[in-house]
């Protein structure tokens, strides 16, 4: 469910690796009120040698993380490897395989056996892997005519992967599988880079972008698609004034897809989270007040529950979208849930649970410190429904027209 950095730009998707090891478990401070635990805070630490990291991806049953952890130094004795983590184990390389100089886990499956990821070789290729801890690394191939692959999401049990690869001409969506290897999503019709970042958990569905030239303009078209065996890829179109597409997410039973628009220049004041369904088409979703903008990154199962970025002026923060709640800001939210958040700040929502009670986010505390955090015991968005009246004015929803249809219209 979980991409990498894309390659159609997405602004603000990730936070730097600096990362001061002293960071430690957050306060969780129980709160009078309805019989709901406070939710905690997990940090995602770089293992002993390790000198920071970035999290890519959060399995679907909230339990493991994955991404990559830089060692060895600077200069050209820097690497990075990928990792799993569990609360149980904490974070675990996985190791360099002979001929590779830095690897990156991406996506992890329920229960976090298998690793999906991408190794960088000695000879300047990019070569996507599945891992385990019985098979090691075990390369995805290429697609004819090319020798690169990014594996850049999974289903739930890690047995179809999605992404980009190189035909040596062109740069195209893929699709892989054991039984048939990695094959082209095949292009839309006048594009150029096509680029797969979701998948549903069955593998049937898979979400993008695809890059279309826009005559002279320095920012070219993107348009946001959804690929079935049977429809191949489909634009979902395009928000009012926006031109510059991308679909980031797939729930998991495929019916919902999220991502961003962009006007002709892309920007944190430009861009607007939307939420796809059939039955409604892309409808913008709201944003908290004060936001000039943002992205929705991933969808739980259902897609009742979608997490994201907000930009404003001072930064980024990390976005939940729910039915009952609309939008809300991660950090007001936990606050009024008793956590004491100790001076971080919730930057981005990197990916969300398939029951939408774990959410994995990125996180700052002041210019030098960032790193990444796990957190659990988030009520299912049904449950959200008793907190959303108390919120509302504490969190200063804005009320602001939407799509009648949009199960997250402001109300």
């Amino acid at each position: 469910m979980i991409r990498a950095t894309p390659t159609v730009p997405v602004t603000a998707r990730r936070s730097d690796r600096a990362w001061v090891l002293g960071v430690a478990l957050l306060a969780v401070v129980p709160i009078a009120g309805p019989a709901l635990a406070a939710p905690a805070l997990l940090p995602i630490l770089p293992a002993p040698g390790e000198e920071g990291l970035v999290a890519y991806g959060l399995s679907p049953d909230g339990t493991a993380v994955t991404g990559d952890a830089s060692f060895g130094g600077s200069g050209n004795d820097a690497h990075t490897g990928a990792f799993r983590w569990t609360a149980a184990t904490g974070t675990q390389p996985l190791g360099l395989p002979a001929g590779t100089y830095a690897s990156s886990g991406i996506a992890v499956s329920a229960g976090g056996s298998t690793v999906v990821g991408n190794v960088s070789t000695l000879d300047g290729r990019f070569l996507g892997f599945r891992w385990t801890a019985a098979g090691g690394y075990q390369y995805l191939g290429a697609l004819p005519g090319g020798s690169n692959s990014i594996p850049l999401a999974t289903n739930r049990d890690a047995t179809v992967v999605v992404g980009e690869a190189n035909t040596g001409t062109a740069a195209v969506a893929f699709r892989w599988t054991a039984a048939g290897g990695l094959q082209s999503l095949g292009p839309i019709p006048g594009g150029y880079r096509d680029t797969a970042y979701g998948v549903s958990d069955d593998g049937a569905v898979a979400a993008g972008a695809s890059l279309t030239p826009n005559g002279g303009a320095v920012l070219p078209t993107s348009e946001a698609f959804r690929w079935t065996a049977a429809t191949g890829m489909q634009p979902l179109g395009h928000l009012p004034g926006k031109t510059y597409a991308a679909a980031l997410g797939v729930s998991a039973d495929g019916s919902t897809i999220v991502g961003y628009d962009a006007g002709g220049t892309l920007g944190v004041d430009t861009e607007v989270p939307f939420r796809w369904t059939a039955a409604t088409g892309i409808t913008a979703l709201p944003l908290p007040a004060g936001a000039l903008g943002g992205f929705a990154d991933e969808a739980s199962a259902d897609g009742s529950a979608i997490v994201g970025t907000a930009n404003y002026t001072d930064g980024s923060r990390a976005i939940l979208w729910t039915p009952a709640m609309g939008a809300v800001d991660l950090n007001a939210y936990l606050a009024s849930r008793g956590v004491d958040l100790d001076g971080w700040r919730l930057t981005g929502g990197v990916d969300v649970s398939a029951d939408g009670t774990a959410i994995l986010v990125s996180a700052a505390r002041g210019p030098e410190q960032s790193g990444y955090f796990l957190v659990t015991g988030v009520p299912e968005p049904a449950g959200l429904g008793a907190l959303a009246l108390g919120l509302a004015g504490a969190l200063g929803r804005r009320r602001r027209g939407r799509a009648a249809s949009s199960p997250f219209a402001d109300r």
